[in-house]
């Protein structure tokens, strides 16, 4: 299944102000260490998604999202 990607609303940081972000599957590979890190931590299958936007305020926001698959046995 391709993502395109989706709208999300966030709270701006400086501001609190809710803006809008769209987030996309990133798009790098992931370094070794984050593989490392997520596997001795038994994190299973993961899609990570990054994303931009402006607020209202001037300023510009980034966000990220990991959504993992946690074996529910």
């Amino acid at each position: 299944m391709v993502i395109a990607g989706m709208e999300s609303l966030v709270n701006c940081p400086k501001c609190g102000e809710l803006s809008l972000v769209v987030l996309k599957p990133y798009q790098e590979e992931m370094s070794e260490l984050m593989k490392e890190i997520e596997g001795s931590m038994g994190v299973g299958k993961t899609n990570h998604f990054e994303g931009f936007g402006k607020c209202k305020c001037g300023v510009m926001l980034s966000a990220s999202l990991h959504v993992t698959a946690i074996d529910g046995k």
